[in-house]
């Protein structure tokens, strides 16, 4: 073999060698494009009032023991736990189970989805009633969209954004009791250990009890970062009955998470 064909050959060697070390480990690349996924539990304390005009309908309070999952552009929320209320004086007990997930299309847009199931107990009567949401977020300027993990807030961290969701509800054997549409207009803020949502629109509300109306429908909340672990949530859902012809009727909670 001559010194020409020798030295052909080394160079062909190398290149292939330099080549085998540059190509990136199969298991590697996928481990590296794997996204990171964040969980988190906690546990929730949630006194509620509902409010018709100045009389108070509903009081009671929630417990729930919650998981959260969060991935680059979806949060997906799990909690259980007891419910109790006193309803017209009359107490009703209830089991419920939530699950929820967020996705953000883009900086502009996200969906989300929620469904409630609750085992309830009261009036003599024990039947599971069940809630479905999905609904959308819409930024006009400023800001990203944003979901909070524990309130379940689809709002965003500053700026104004357009709001629609659709609600149904079923009982006993998925009988259907209502179905109600609600597009509100928001505002939102955010601070260093404090975020704040305003939302004012309208709602249509079809169910067996008090058949179609429209309403006037707003939120009100607040969420406050009292230490790394500890967070405080404020809402307040006010709703005036058709054409504000009736008393204002409100949701009001107060929510303490501790994460662990």
């Amino acid at each position: 073999m001559d010194l020409q064909k020798l030295r052909g050959y080394c160079i062909c060697v190398l290149a292939a060698v330099t080549a085998q070390q540059q190509l990136p480990c199969h298991s590697q690349t996928q481990e590296a494009e794997m996204p990171k996924r964040e969980k988190v539990f906690y546990l929730k304390i949630e006194p509620r009032l509902y409010n018709s005009g100045s009389n108070l309908e509903t009081y009671g309070g929630v417990i729930r023991l919650g998981a959260t999952m969060k991935a680059p552009n979806n949060t997906t929320i799990f909690e259980i736990g007891p419910q109790a209320l006193s309803y017209n004086n009359q107490p009703v007990k209830s089991l419920d189970t939530v699950l929820a997930s967020y996705w953000s299309i883009n900086k502009a847009i996200e969906i989300y989805g929620e469904w409630n199931n609750s085992w309830i107990d009261g009036y003599g009567n024990q039947s599971f009633y069940n809630t479905a949401k999905v609904g959308s977020v819409l930024r006009f300027n400023g800001g990203a969209v944003d979901v909070n993990q524990f309130s379940g807030l689809a709002s965003l961290s500053k700026g104004h954004y357009l709001k629609v969701e659709q609600q149904g509800s079923t009982i006993g054997n998925f009988s259907w009791t209502g179905n109600r549409s609600t597009a509100r207009l928001g505002w939102a803020s955010r601070g260093k250990r404090w975020s704040l949502a305003l939302e004012a629109g309208f709602a249509f509300t079809h169910d067996i009890y008090n058949g179609e109306r429209y309403s006037p429908s707003g939120l009100f909340q607040l969420n406050y970062d009292l230490t790394r672990t500890q967070q405080l949530f404020v809402s307040y859902y006010p709703e005036l009955k058709p054409f504000i012809t009736g008393p204002m009727r409100g949701e009001f909670s107060l929510s303490f998470v501790q994460r662990f």
